[in-house]
């Protein structure tokens, strides 16, 4: 194990590394303080290690459900210029994850919503697990995807289906989002081993 925190841990498999996301005192995951306080000591640690690849994926039954709703009030009460650095400074941790020097390919396996599926599209590679549900629901709480998201996703599939995405809100299953290359791969089992497929290749 290189990193074993409240939330996320890194660790070496082989030829491959892997950052798991997993709420060790909830039941499900989502991006808070305590991730963004965990996040750049791993993304630290990751930056520093040769590997053939990082796997991202989720101990939880579903991927990540996006940020933490219950913070959202604390953080509306920021002044403008507080907000624009913490938006930023996520944004940064995911860019970052984007520039890591080898392959990453992120394992959806279940509900990947506004921050988590942000945290996808981080990634060069994605693969979803038949159930998985995917999407950008922020529009529904009258606000958008803060980190990322509204610029990722059209590089990814094209503005046509990125504008529709965004502003539906809606949560699409994972065979529409391999129609649009949102996801590179879908798999009824063995998710994990799909990853390491996908690098190898």
């Amino acid at each position: 194990m290189l990193f074993d925190g409240k939330t996320l841990q890194v660790e070496k498999v082989g030829d491959y590394l892997t950052l798991t996301f997993d709420a060790k005192e909830a039941s499900a995951n989502v991006i808070g303080n305590a991730v963004t306080s965990e996040l750049p000591k791993a993304i630290a640690i990751l930056e520093k290690e040769k590997a053939r690849g990082l796997i991202v994926q989720s101990k939880k039954d579903h991927f990540i459900f996006g940020a933490d709703i219950t913070e959202f009030i604390g953080h509306f009460k920021k002044e403008e210029s507080q907000l624009a650095v913490w938006i930023s400074e996520i944004s940064a941790l995911l860019s970052r994850i984007e520039d890591l020097p080898y392959p990453t390919v992120c394992a959806i396996n279940g509900m990947a919503l506004g921050g988590g599926c942000e945290v996808t599209l981080a990634c060069d590679f994605r693969i979803a697990h038949v159930k998985a549900k995917i999407g950008l629901p922020e529009t529904k709480l009258g606000i958008i995807p803060g980190w990322g998201g509204t610029v990722r996703l059209p590089r990814i599939c094209g503005a046509d289906h990125a504008l529709e995405w965004i502003t539906s809100g809606k949560h699409y299953s994972a065979s529409d989002a391999l129609k649009i290359k949102a996801v590179d791969g879908v798999v009824e089992d063995n998710l994990f081993e799909a990853c390491k497929t996908l690098l190898d290749r």
